[in-house]
């Protein structure tokens, strides 16, 4: 434990913000993407404006991967411009899904390729810095 070994203020380990970061050794301050949880539920903000209300039925700008059980409803990332948005559709209304739980995420490590193609360093970066998160700290 830090206590006053750390200076006056005994937040300062986490930015002076010790509601939005968690680090009880004192050592990190979400230096990589997503690995806090400011950082992991903020990263929504990047995508906004950039999934199609309804769902693409055939856009260049999207890849479909097809019923996502996390996100209860079909999930397609996008591509070009659109690379790092990730977005979910109700299967039954193919209305955007943007409820907190299943919304679609920005990913901060795109698994996929352009052409749609797995990327091995891309979705070794999505388990880290964007998997791992949802896992620890929810949508």
């Amino acid at each position: 434990m830090i206590g006053f070994a750390g200076g006056l203020n005994l937040y300062g380990y986490v930015g002076g913000n010790p509601v939005n970061w968690v680090d009880p050794l004192g050592l990190f301050n979400g230096l990589l993407p997503g690995l806090g949880p400011k950082g992991h539920h903020e990263r929504n903000k990047y995508q906004e404006g950039k999934c199609p209300s309804i769902e693409p039925t055939y856009e260049s700008s999207w890849y479909s991967e097809g019923y996502s059980s996390i996100h209860n409803g079909n999930s397609y990332r996008g591509i070009g411009s659109n690379r790092r948005a990730q977005c979910a559709y109700d299967p039954k209304t193919g209305k955007l899904i943007q409820e907190k739980e299943f919304e679609g995420t920005y990913d901060y490590s795109p698994p996929y390729n352009d052409d749609g193609s797995v990327s091995i360093p891309g979705a070794v970066g999505h388990a880290v810095v964007d998997f791992l998160p949802w896992v620890l700290f929810g949508n």
